[in-house]
């Protein structure tokens, strides 16, 4: 991992770089020994340095995951361990009779030791019935954090096989007030790779309140640190403590450009603006919204904004026009349409402009032979209706064996994008098209994203309580302009549609080129 670290530092590519070449490997799969040996090395370095980031962060959320549940396990586990434990010594009150009988029975000798005496006691009762008899006694009951502990005893076998390995993965930098819980992981880590034994642990990290479970007479209980140790790893991973070499996790600085070559790149800028002053810069742009301000001001009072109405000869309320009911939903024109079949208006854009054509077999030596015109519109629109080609099998001739298989060797996110650019640039060579300008000889797009939710399970599901209840799903990021699609992209329902507007815009390879960009 680091010798591809290494490399790929030694390259100076930006991370979009990176991550562009890495997804050209996806994009040819079986066609990237067409390409020069250098050309491929390069792509599948990028490739391989994407797919381990991608993975160390998987291995990270997974962590945060466990650590969760055993948290939530735990939880319930004491209370219901509370509650058993209470209704035992309930029910154990009677037998207490038996163990205050032991002091005035006359058949036990005075000179008797006190351990025989304690043998019969805990032959009427264990110790921690015993215990648990007396705190009950005393209207008392144990922690429920002392259950807790107990419940991670048991646990040994989840850290030694999945928590520990996961942990030995992750590079760890200290964020603000993390610096010593960061040197005891790195500490913890050497160790575990050496002997697989904790034998340095620093005890100011342990909680007053988490003391009396994990410190017995100045020696700390090594495998409940380090539970604690993990516990605090997986509830820092918010910004307190960074992963280095996980994109998701890692510090704001690790992204920034450092502070030695700035003076540099401001010089070799194209942009004036980056080498004004910032102080100059902010008073052009103070002055600039000042004066706009009080041009839209001028305006409503001027009564030149019809989309403002006052209310008050003050001045100083509003509101907005309100629009009659007596619009029309759909414009009348459309009433004379005849209802035509999805299927038919396909085969009507087949016919002017071949986009069929760009769905070619995935192995090069079958590119010949074309699939069967009606099977790859079953698989379309099977697709795009979200029914799937097992639901299109359910209600046509064709069998989900013979669809799975047509689906597997032609439709592809780079044949579907070919066929996608060919519409979308047939469409855009309509008389029609500049009509649907907001602005005129003005291109405007939109971008937004779309909620689906999904049966199956992959690492871009995630729960989202707002859109999915208790299920799972992804959202869909589609950039359109005049009711063309001309770029999507699937990302996790968690994921800040925001960052990915920019890849959207850049990654259009249509001959549609918007002016504006509007997002929500």
């Amino acid at each position: 991992t680091r010798q591809i670290d290494n490399a790929v530092k030694g390259l100076a590519l930006s991370s979009k770089n990176q991550q562009h070449f890495g997804e050209m490997v996806d994009y040819y799969g079986s066609k990237l020994k067409r390409f020069k040996r250098p050309q491929q090395h390069l792509w599948l370095l990028c490739f391989l340095t994407q797919r381990i980031r991608q993975s160390l962060e998987r291995l990270a959320d997974g962590f945060i995951h466990h650590i969760r549940k055993q948290q939530e396990a735990a939880h319930a586990f004491a209370q219901q361990a509370v509650f058993d434990s209470w209704r035992s010594a309930a029910d154990n009150v009677t037998k207490a009779a038996e163990l205050l009988h032991l002091f005035v029975d006359d058949s036990i000798d005075d000179n008797q030791p006190f351990a025989t005496v304690r043998q019969q006691a805990l032959s009427v009762m264990n110790n921690q019935d015993i215990e648990t008899l007396c705190l009950y006694l005393k209207k008392q009951k144990r922690t429920v954090e002392e259950y807790q502990w107990q419940y991670y005893d048991d646990q040994n076998g989840l850290i030694e096989q999945l928590l520990r390995p996961v942990f030995l993965c992750l590079e760890c930098q200290a964020g603000k007030g993390s610096e010593a819980l960061v040197t005891q992981l790195k500490t913890t880590k050497t160790e575990l790779l050496a002997g697989n034994t904790l034998q340095t642990m620093d005890s100011t990290l342990i909680q007053q309140k988490h003391r009396p479970w994990l410190i017995n007479k100045d020696v700390v209980h090594p495998q409940r640190y380090e539970w604690l140790l993990y516990r605090q790893l997986a509830s820092r991973l918010n910004g307190r403590i960074y992963l280095s070499n996980v994109t998701k996790y890692r510090a704001l600085e690790d992204d920034l450009i450092a502070s030695s070559i700035q003076p540099d790149l401001l010089a070799s800028s194209t942009l004036e603006k980056l080498k004004q002053p910032i102080q100059k810069l902010l008073q052009v742009k103070q002055i600039r919204l000042t004066t706009s301000l009080e041009d839209v001001a001028r305006h409503i009072d001027n009564g030149d904004n019809r989309n403002v109405i006052m209310k008050s000869r003050s001045g100083t309320r509003w509101r907005l026009p309100v629009k009659g009911s007596q619009s029309l939903v759909n414009n009348p024109f459309f009433k004379q349409m005849i209802p035509v079949s999805i299927a038919d208006v396909l085969r009507y854009v087949e016919q002017e402009t071949n986009f069929m054509q760009c769905f070619a077999h995935v192995l090069p030596i079958q590119k010949q032979v074309g699939a069967n015109q009606d099977d790859l519109l079953a698989i379309l629109i099977a697709n795009a209706t979200h029914r799937g080609v097992y639901g299109m099998a359910q209600i046509s001739d064709r069998s989900y064996e013979h669809l799975s298989t047509i689906q597997a060797n032609y439709i592809r996110p780079e044949t579907l994008q070919e066929a996608s650019d060919i519409i979308n640039n047939a469409v855009a060579a309509l008389p029609i098209f500049r009509h649907y300008h907001i602005q005129e000889d003005v291109l405007h797009a939109s971008t937004d994203g779309q909620k689906f939710e999904t049966h199956l399970e992959t690492f871009k599901t995630r729960y989202s309580s707002k859109y999915f209840g208790t299920n799972k799903g992804i959202t869909a990021m589609t950039l359109v302009a005049n009711h063309s699609a001309l770029n999507a992209r699937i990302i996790g329902s968690n994921e800040h549609e925001s960052h990915y507007i920019y890849d959207l815009l850049q990654s259009n390879t249509s001959d549609l080129k918007p002016d504006v960009l509007s997002t929500d």
